[in-house]
């Protein structure tokens, strides 16, 4: 497959086939004298000069070319007037070999050595025109290929652009009320001391720079001080857990994937559900998946406002659509005075029964 796309390395291309093309030229014309159609001296002789005449000839052909690329026109037309070009050159080429040999000392006397020169111009003007087409064609891929990998960079530059976009949203609401809950408890030193330092964690976890991806660990821990916050805010009315095994804790996720369906329970589940509210973060591996769910007590709320959308749980598709494409998917299930959101991420091990994940996080929440 053709992959150079800079100047550089389509410089070396050029340069590598020009000498692999005219030396095989070399060697496949002295191959087919050495059956005694030429004389060795004169068949060398001729062979090189031919060989070093038409180097030079199609370097400078080249240079041509690189001008009609530059300003194309109509295909046939260019196309018929390369070709005849191509047999002016040839027969420049048989009178120039005609000449300089003769002075050379080949006998051009010779039988074979004139039905030889006299019968060569039909095949120059044919390596010409196919060294002509090599080119173009050979250029054509090389442009098609640089186009490819410029559409790729644009892509993966708006890709990454958008993801950074997607994971830099935080929800104001939260930060004010967290101060609210650190203005209402301004007498309990202790209170806010362990909240400022629970917000100030969550804080640091939400402006500092991630990758595509980080241990899902690493998000729960910042999780685990966001739910102190919000135990802060709402006492008795909110109780928690997080159940997700060590082992599944170290596996790469995209950040914030657990956010936007923490904060869409505790949005919806404080307007549905009866007190307290209930939520559990699980997770489990099953069918070489890793299922991550929020489950909240409460009733799935349909949004008719259009301002009022789940703009996490939008915005989390997305993300997943750009890193996994379909490998990825987000499912929600509610009934039964419980709602459960669902995260289905590729892993390349693992078995069980594929929700496994929802069942987990209903007993959670109802244990």
């Amino acid at each position: 497959m053709l992959t150079p796309t800079n100047a550089a390395e389509r410089h070396r291309l050029f340069w590598g086939l020009q000498c692999a093309g005219w030396g095989g030229t070399l060697l496949l014309g002295l191959a087919f004298v050495s059956t005694g159609y030429l004389p060795w001296w004169d068949a060398l002789i001729i062979g090189l000069f031919r060989t070093g005449f038409g180097f030079g000839a199609t370097c400078l052909l080249r240079l041509g070319y690189r001008w009609l690329r530059l300003h194309p026109g109509n295909v046939w037309a260019w196309g018929g007037g390369i070709f005849v070009f191509c047999g002016v050159l040839a027969g420049i080429d048989c009178l120039l070999t005609t000449s300089v040999v003769g002075q050379a000392g080949v006998d051009l006397s010779h039988p074979k050595v004139a039905q030889f020169l006299d019968g060569s111009l039909i095949l120059r003007w044919l390596l010409y025109w196919l060294w002509s087409v090599l080119y173009f064609g050979i250029t054509h891929a090389l442009d098609m290929q640089r186009t490819r990998v410029q559409l790729a960079e644009a892509e993966a530059a708006a890709r990454t652009s958008e993801l950074q976009a997607l994971r830099a949203q935080i929800n104001p609401h939260f930060l004010f009320n967290a101060l609210g809950s650190i203005l209402a408890d301004s007498e309990n030193p202790a209170t806010v001391r362990h909240l400022t330092l629970a917000l100030s964690d969550y804080l640091r976890f939400s402006f500092q720079v991630h990758g595509d991806y980080e241990p899902l660990g690493t998000e729960l821990h910042a999780l685990e001080n966001y739910l102190r916050v919000e135990k802060a805010r709402f006492e008795e009315n909110l109780e928690y857990r997080i159940d997700v095994p060590t082992v599944l804790r170290q596996s790469p996720v995209p950040p914030a994937l657990v956010l936007p369906l923490l904060e869409n329970a505790i949005k919806y589940g404080q307007r549905s559900s009866i007190r307290p509210l209930r939520l559990a973060i699980s997770a489990q591996r099953a069918d070489g998946e890793l299922h991550v769910a929020v489950t909240n007590t409460g009733e799935w709320i349909e949004e008719t406002d259009s301002a009022s959308t789940r703009t996490g749980l939008a915005n989390l598709r997305r993300r997943l659509e750009l890193l996994y494409g379909n490998r990825a998917r987000l499912i929600t299930e509610h009934g039964n005075g419980e709602v459960c959101v669902c995260v289905f991420l590729p892993l390349a091990e693992g078995n069980g029964k594929g929700q496994a994940a929802l069942e987990h996080s209903r007993e959670a929440v109802t244990s």
